[in-house]
């Protein structure tokens, strides 16, 4: 604790006003004002406050801007994304939405440069994964008190809807985020996190607290009900291969692997069926057991379908980005989704379809950005982060096997693994907590080998 309050005491202005973001990052629902479906919340004066600290250190020490070797990715990002300004049905709300795009870069850029030794990486680390503890620790003692009191109804910190009742049997955590889903992803951050921290940890009891941290974040993690616990499980199955030892570690390795598998079946079934698309039926009285198989597709079906029915119209740059949603209604065939998919999860949709209103965001990135942004965008999209995945895992692979440098990057490069996963039914581009993670494995790259950083690289 004394390490930790000395690491404080002796940071800059800027890396405790890094600190505070952080542990400011899960409570971005709580915002001030929304503009066009942006959030203006209390983190972000904070980063304002952050980027002028860090803008004026730069103009007296008179460097750089250090791009982390991804200046042309970054710029092409940009660029793709705003051409497909010119098939936008609502050029604000794309302005915006690209506007949002760029806060997260600007974002990326200062944490790189903010942050420049492994001990205040360490302690960056530290509170986002205090703050996620914290978090899964009161998550989890809320859904106790909802089990023990039967009191299973919708709260601001977890959800028991129809679909909750029928698919879970369980109150979805959220935690006063957007959605539970977004709740997964901010602890499959604090996951890697304390990954780190784990790994680089000499004291044995220290060890111990934190593993025990670490399953109370991954059981809050598996309370979101999230179809996205997949993707965290193949971070944990990636980390435990490369730094497992021991029987122990063999056992744990075969065992996260057979979840995952049994997570993936399951995570399929019910993204193209309505929560499953077998049903057995009892019937006490006559003593019969019936099986069924439901064939009404599910609402997570429509999303994908939709996206390439907007790709096959607008193939080269798309509808324009961040006009999905404003899209949707205009590719649905509404004849075949009321009479194929089912809505018994969902009865608060029937209306909608009927009046056909109902709408929805993408829910996957790549699928998102091909029909937002077409070819162009989507191939620039998968350039920027193949182009980040070398630098990773090259400098991973350069690295002393259990130095920290290596241990950051491992993890980091586990975390981007399981991320890339869920991008196929989770749109992370907007994620703050993503690009978090993102920026520290570039540190880790610094901290490496520092040329591997620089802009010839």
């Amino acid at each position: 604790m004394q390490k930790l309050i000395g690491i404080w005491k002796n940071s800059a202005i800027e890396e405790k006003l890094l600190y505070i973001y952080t542990a400011s990052i899960p409570f971005l629902d709580n915002y001030i004002f929304s503009f066009y479906g942006k959030k203006i919340v209390y983190a972000d004066f904070i980063f304002v406050c952050m980027f002028l600290v860090w803008l004026i250190n730069k103009i007296y020490t008179k460097s750089g801007l250090d791009f982390a070797g991804l200046k042309l990715p970054m710029f092409m990002l940009v660029g793709a994304f705003a051409v497909s300004f010119f098939n936008s049905v609502n050029i604000l709300n794309s302005l915006v939405e690209l506007a949002g795009l760029v806060y997260l870069l600007v974002l990326f850029l200062l944490i790189i440069g903010i942050i420049k030794s492994p001990e205040k990486v360490k302690f960056v680390l530290c509170v986002y994964f205090f703050t996620a503890f914290v978090i899964s620790f009161v998550g989890l003692f809320l859904i106790f008190l909802a089990f023990i009191g039967r009191n299973l109804s919708t709260t601001q910190f977890y959800g028991y809807s129809t679909v909750e009742a029928m698919a879970h049997h369980f109150p979805r955590l959220d935690m006063g985020f957007e959605s539970a889903n977004m709740l997964l992803a901010y602890l499959h951050v604090g996951f890697i996190a304390g990954a780190v921290i784990f790994l680089s940890m000499q004291s044995k009891r220290l060890r111990l607290i934190i593993l025990l941290a670490i399953f109370v974040i991954l059981s809050a993690a598996f309370f979101t009900g999230s179809r996205r616990f997949t993707g965290l499980l193949l971070s944990v199955f990636v980390i435990i291969c490369w730094y497992g030892r021991g029987r122990l570690a063999a056992i744990s390795k075969y065992a996260v692997f057979s979840l995952f598998i049994v997570f993936l079946i399951l995570a399929f079934l019910t993204t193209v069926w309505v929560v499953f698309p077998l049903m057995i039926s009892i019937d006490q009285p006559a003593k019969n057991i019936s099986v069924g198989a439901n064939y009404a597709y599910s609402i997570h079906y429509l999303l994908p379908v939709v996206s390439v029915e907007i790709f096959k119209k607008h193939p080269l740059i798309g509808v324009g980005f961040g006009t999905w949603n404003k899209n949707f209604r205009d590719y649905v065939d509404w004849k075949w989704l009321k009479s194929s998919f089912g809505f018994k999860p969902y009865p608060n949709y029937v209306k909608l379809v009927d009046e056909k209103t109902l709408n929805f965001d993408p829910h996957s990135l790549f699928f998102g950005v091909l029909a937002e942004t077409g070819i162009l965008g989507l191939a620039v999209l998968i350039y920027f982060l193949t182009a980040y995945a070398r630098k990773l895992i090259r400098s991973f692979r350069a690295s002393s096997y259990l130095s920290f440098e290596n241990i950051l990057l491992g993890c980091i490069l586990a975390g981007f693994i399981g991320f890339m996963f869920n991008a196929l039914t989770l749109d992370i581009l907007s994620m703050r907590h993503f690009w978090f993670m993102l920026a520290v494995g570039m540190v880790g790259i610094r901290l490496c080998n520092p040329e591997n950083i620089s802009e010839n690289k």
